[in-house]
């Protein structure tokens, strides 16, 4: 899910997808070093079906954390077009009674432009009780069906259009090396939609 507020955009999920990944299986620490508790262990609610394949993890977390209409169109595991498109549907009729004019554009790039009197939080919370939860995980599948290293294959792509040379390693990239002078380019941009696919501008 792609979110453009004023010409200005923004990737959404991808990083917190991996983080509560991360956490759902280790659980976090804090900045104080205290572990966060997996949301999971204590408050999962079962679909179902268990779900199966490289995301069954993500569904999982996805399926306790949303409302029962977003469960009743995830217990299948995915979220076909018409529900990929109920749910744009509910966001943009959620957004406009707060009075800020949206549109998704190719596909998955939610296009806005909020007025000063619209709290940020608001429209946030416009998004979260509407499906974006959903819609981020089926981009994340969509974009890495096999659920592969996102490092990797985000080093890959930096190497394949010719932002990073042949000894930047995933380490590099998950240790944000060089980031500066390559995150605004348009090929990484390009990378981050379309990592297995993209070849360059």
């Amino acid at each position: 899910m792609r979110r453009t507020r004023e010409g200005t955009m923004r990737i959404i999920g991808i990083g917190s997808i991996v983080v509560a990944l991360a956490c759902s299986v280790a659980g976090c620490s804090t900045a104080s070093g205290d572990p966060v508790a997996a949301t999971a262990d204590t408050t999962a609610i079962a679909p179902p079906t268990p779900f199966a394949g490289p995301w069954a993890e993500l569904l999982a977390i996805t399926y306790s954390d949303v409302t029962p209409v977003e469960r009743e169109a995830l217990a299948d595991g995915v979220i076909d077009e018409l529900e990929y498109s109920y749910f744009q549907d509910r966001m943009i009729s959620c957004l406009d009674d707060l009075g800020v004019t949206a549109s998704f554009s190719d596909g998955s790039t939610l296009d806005y432009s909020n007025p000063d009197a619209v709290d940020e939080a608001l429209i946030d919370g416009c998004l979260a009780d509407n499906g974006i939860k959903l819609l981020t995980a089926q981009d994340a599948m969509d974009r890495n069906p096999e659920n592969l290293d996102e490092a990797t294959i985000m080093v890959e792509c930096l190497q394949r259009v010719g932002l990073v040379g042949p000894e930047y390693t995933p380490s590099d990239y998950e240790s944000s090396v060089d980031m500066a002078s390559i995150a605004d380019d348009a090929d990484f941009e390009g990378c981050v939609a379309e990592p297995l696919d993209y070849d360059g501008a």
